[in-house]
């Protein structure tokens, strides 16, 4: 098949459209053997009369306004070109920046956390002391209540035929201080040189030493003073 002969007009990206080269190539892939651009084919005719320099300065003029053409599409080109460059170095920073705060949000969020879990264990102990002291002061408690009941046990231990001892007892008599109430008419002490008798319902509150009085104060059934005995022991 017959070549045809052409030229590039990718003037921003072919060498062989900026030199203007003459190629041939098939009508069927009529395309810059360097770009893979469409040629132009040259038309051919008789030479045109009259100066040749004519031409040839015509030729340069157009050649020009095409450089000129060539190179404002190219300071276009290669402006957008800068801007999505920028745009896209814009963009990568705000990325980073993005990064790093989050990477930040994650490093205090991180804190907190090991912050919370401390306080979280300090709760724990200190719930862990107090159960301690609560069962603690249970077991005193318990102690106490054993305590207070051999202490009632031990008071209560004796009988008395003619009165009622609330003290504590040893041997089987009052000894300690106490309240003796009578039931019946009794001498107080066999010690007591005025040798007093208690009538029933009479009481003394004072201090009692195997079952003798020490000393105390007298009442009456009625709550009345009799007076004081001092006997010792």
């Amino acid at each position: 098949m017959a070549k045809i002969k052409g030229v590039c007009h990718n003037y921003d990206g072919c060498d062989k459209a900026a030199e203007k080269i003459v190629q041939e190539a098939e009508k069927s892939n009529f395309v810059c053997e360097e770009c893979g651009k469409p040629l132009y084919p040259i038309k051919k005719g008789p030479k045109p009369a009259g100066d040749g320099k004519r031409i040839a300065t015509l030729i340069a003029i157009f050649g020009g306004a095409a450089s000129v053409i060539g190179g404002i599409v190219y300071g276009i080109v290669f402006g957008v070109q800068k801007s999505r460059e920028n745009a896209e170095a814009e963009r990568i920073e705000i990325a980073r920046q993005d990064s790093i705060r989050a990477a930040e949000a994650a490093e205090q969020a991180r804190l907190d956390s090991i912050k919370a879990l401390e306080e979280a264990a300090e709760a724990a102990r200190l719930a862990e002391e107090a159960a301690a002291a609560a069962e603690q002061a249970r077991l005193d408690s318990i102690k106490a209540a054993e305590e207070a009941a051999k202490a009632v046990k031990k008071v209560s231990k004796g009988s008395l035929d003619y009165g009622k001892w609330s003290g504590a007892w040893k041997n089987g008599q009052p000894n300690g201080t106490g309240t003796m109430t009578y039931t019946k008419e009794h001498l107080i002490d066999s010690r007591d040189p005025k040798k007093r008798v208690a009538q029933p319902g009479d009481y003394i509150i004072g201090e009692f030493s195997n079952g003798r009085l020490v000393q105390g104060k007298w009442f009456d059934a009625s709550n009345n003073v009799k007076g004081s005995i001092i006997i010792g022991k």
